[in-house]
């Protein structure tokens, strides 16, 4: 109950744009030494805030980055500096977890594709499958 009055403390306290790195900084609390709980608090609390509005986001550019911010979370949680020089794989196996972000969000994107798709009509549909009824005019570029 302490941690969620941190939590809540330091959430109504925070400019709308330090929000993510409060919470990094309220769940890596140093007397939690449970990182199964820092982990599921980072899940719930971070990634849930930094997925927001997912579904329509463009993958090709951002795996890169997505898999960095998840890293970038879990080395804070562990108090790991990148001048140590840990591997990924070094700092997932000390959690005993997976990668899951990208997973997650892909899951999100393709769940929100169903939905879209079960609609009888609808301009969101329309546009996802590309089939706009009308024509284009034939005057060509304007100068």
């Amino acid at each position: 109950m302490e941690t969620f009055a941190i939590l809540l403390k330091m959430f109504t306290m925070c400019p709308l744009n330090h929000i993510c790195q409060a919470l990094f900084n309220a769940v890596s609390i140093k007397y939690m030494e449970i990182t199964g709980t820092k982990v599921q608090l980072m899940k719930s609390l971070i990634w849930s805030i930094a997925t927001y509005g997912c579904e329509g986001w463009t993958l090709k550019a951002d795996q890169r980055r997505i898999e960095a911010f998840e890293m970038w979370g879990f080395r804070r949680l562990l108090r790991i500096p990148w001048t140590q020089q840990k591997t990924n794989e070094w700092i997932l196996e000390k959690l005993s977890d997976d990668r899951q972000l990208l997973n997650s969000i892909k899951t999100r994107k393709i769940r929100y594709y169903g939905h879209v798709m079960r609609k009888l009509s609808c301009l969101e549909k329309d546009i996802v499958q590309g089939c706009i009824s009308g024509s284009r005019s034939g005057d060509g570029q304007r100068t």
